[in-house]
């Protein structure tokens, strides 16, 4: 998108339209550096057995709603990321729930950057096969504190996945709860 909504009420949407599915092919489909206010609802990110780069980035992005979509296949480490490499930016106050992620290679959802990631909900959805964290929550220079990973399905069915849960270095005061894990293990480094 070329602009941010301004406000919960003046927020952008965009979503497929009723019966219809939306089919996403670029390499990184979806970039919301730097955007807030956006919510991207139902969309298609699928061309396998060809992978992707990324699905969604959300670096420096606030208040971002990613929810009812459909993630199959990337190949480098994130599949929605916050991940700064290095520059400063924080990604606080969004919701990535009712997703289905399969063979994401590295970190499915990857809550990482230099500035801290806060306040971010991370519900309801299904995760089968990544190579790496289901979800990875880390702080570089910062704490990333007051997340919410909950109601999420964690499974592993071609045996790939390192953890489901991985909480590494500077984090706090994340709740996790009411997530069914199947085949592995959380990690808590923070």
């Amino acid at each position: 998108p070329s602009r941010s909504g301004t406000s919960e009420n003046k927020r952008i949407t965009y979503k497929a339209y009723p019966n219809e599915t939306v089919y996403l092919t670029a390499s990184t489909p979806i970039n919301l550096d730097n955007r807030s206010y956006i919510t991207i609802d139902g969309f298609k990110m699928d061309k396998w057995p060809e992978l992707f780069v990324r699905f969604i980035t959300i670096r420096n992005a606030n208040h971002i709603i990613i929810e009812n979509n459909y993630m199959k296949g990337n190949d480098k480490w994130g599949g929605i990321t916050a991940f700064t490499d290095g520059k400063s930016g924080e990604t606080n106050y969004s919701i990535i729930r009712n997703n289905t992620m399969i063979y994401a290679d590295g970190d499915a959802i990857e809550l990482r950057n230099n500035d801290g990631c806060n306040y971010n909900v991370i519900e309801n959805n299904f995760f089968d096969s990544n190579t790496h964290a289901a979800v990875c929550i880390e702080g570089d220079s910062h704490n990333a504190k007051y997340n919410i990973v909950r109601n999420n399905i964690f499974v592993d069915t071609e045996g790939g996945s390192h953890e489901y849960i991985m909480l590494a270095l500077h984090t706090s005061r994340n709740l996790i709860e009411n997530n069914m894990l199947n085949g592995t293990s959380i990690y808590d480094k923070g």
